[in-house]
């Protein structure tokens, strides 16, 4: 079973096995991202706007965010969304409430599993693909 993870937005990432890209900006590039990674099963960030956000930026992430949906969904690629929170606690540990000290802690998490260095733009991806089975397993009761 291949298992992918993705950070959407314009600072996230796709991560499979022990490779990672940064987030793809097009559809296109996504659609070739997925057909790079050959994922049967995806695990995508359920993300939404903040409220410091620019209206335009919010759009923007938006729009991403549904064309992963949407292409993930015409491939016919099974896709489990999850929010940052939770999987952030999948960890076992508390993280940082700043956002550069929790990658960063999230970097040496899954730099320490997987005995590689991981830029820190792909440190939740990485993250969530090393989780993936394990989320899958909980979210489906049992379903690998």
């Amino acid at each position: 079973m291949i298992y992918v993870a993705i950070d959407p937005g314009k600072n996230g990432a796709i991560a499979g096995g022990k490779a990672y890209s940064k987030c793809p900006c097009t559809i296109q590039e996504m659609r070739e991202a997925l057909e790079l990674f050959s994922p049967d099963r995806v695990v995508l960030e359920q993300v939404g706007a903040m409220p410091h956000d620019a209206p335009s930026s919010a759009f923007a992430f938006g729009q991403n965010y549904g064309q992963w949906q949407a292409l993930l969904a015409a491939a016919g690629i099974p896709c489990i969304e999850i929010r940052p929170q939770k999987w952030q606690k999948m960890l076992g540990f508390r993280l940082p409430k700043g956002k550069a000290e929790r990658k960063k802690a999230i970097k040496l998490w899954i730099e320490k599993r997987l005995g590689c260095e991981v830029a820190l733009y792909a440190a939740d991806a990485a993250a969530m693909k090393f989780l993936a089975e394990r989320i899958w397993r909980e979210e489906t009761g049992g379903e690998r």
